[in-house]
């Protein structure tokens, strides 16, 4: 069964729902104050959660099992971490963050092992990264561009013009014919 996940606005949370909009489950809840937990993600295998939270002054990326139990803080670090994807192998998790030049920059994180794969100035945000795991997409405050690099964060970056902002970019599935 299809799952969905989102912050619940009122009661500061994550929870999980079934496609149909039967079998709502809170995973977890805090009080409702400030900025509230959001951005969740599956795991490519269903079995974890990722989302960005709040924690002591700043953005951390939280995994937890989709039970809700055994969560911890991913990132840990004085910096802001946010808007998680998972690699599509489930081994790591890439995200935005200010750690390296105090602007949004895209990172790609497996265990403790944490690699800058942008170096322009300026905000990188909304990250997401192709099913192959090759290709990363991202996009920049007031854009009308999406903006493409190699997952390795070798080689130029490369862009596409859309009509309007250009927020959230994803990869469809790979049709062919």
């Amino acid at each position: 069964i299809a799952k969905r996940l989102y912050s619940k606005q009122k009661n500061a949370g994550i929870a999980r729902i079934n496609a149909n909009g039967t079998g709502f489950r809170s995973l977890y809840e805090r009080a409702a104050s400030g900025n509230l937990p959001g951005f969740p993600k599956f795991s490519p295998d269903g079995r974890k959660v990722a989302f960005e939270e709040f924690v002591n002054g700043n953005y951390e990326i939280m995994v937890m099992d989709t039970s809700g139990l055994n969560r911890f803080n991913f990132t840990n670090n004085t910096s802001d971490d946010r808007q998680p994807f998972w690699l599509p192998d489930g081994s790591g998790i890439l995200y935005m963050t200010t750690r390296f030049s105090g602007e949004f920059d895209i990172a790609k994180q497996v265990n403790e092992n944490v690699s800058r794969l942008t170096f322009t100035s300026g905000h990188e945000l909304d990250p997401a990264i192709s099913q192959d795991g090759r290709r990363v997409i991202f996009a920049r405050p007031s854009s009308s561009r999406f903006y493409l690099i190699n997952s390795d964060g070798i080689g130029s970056i490369d862009s596409v013009n859309t009509v309007g902002e250009a927020r959230y970019g994803t990869f469809g599935p790979r049709v062919r014919n």
